[in-house]
């Protein structure tokens, strides 16, 4: 077994048992990068049949700046369509 097919067996072995997590939170949970972790999940996702959908888009805030992060889950579902940007006015709400 090739060091990517392991890769994409960890990652959807932890899917499968933990649940549904963010890239971020998986390379904490594998102890990982966050670029690597991003990485395998993004090739995992592309150069393979389909094993990991997206199933919901959450917003984090990181040094004060509202990100959009994918919510990743194993199986082969559709994925769930990317929210809308928040409107002017809830941005100069939080500022």
């Amino acid at each position: 077994m090739t060091a990517t097919k392991m890769t994409i067996s960890k990652i959807l072995t932890v899917l499968e048992e933990v649940g549904p997590m963010t890239s971020r939170e998986l390379g904490e949970h594998m102890g990982w990068a966050r670029s690597y972790a991003r990485t395998a999940v993004t090739h995992c996702r592309k150069n393979t049949e389909k094993k990991i959908y997206i199933k919901q888009w959450l917003r984090s805030e990181e040094y004060g700046k509202l990100y959009l992060r994918p919510v990743y889950a194993a199986g082969s579902e559709s994925d769930a369509k990317k929210p809308k940007p928040l409107g002017r006015a809830v941005y100069n709400k939080r500022h």
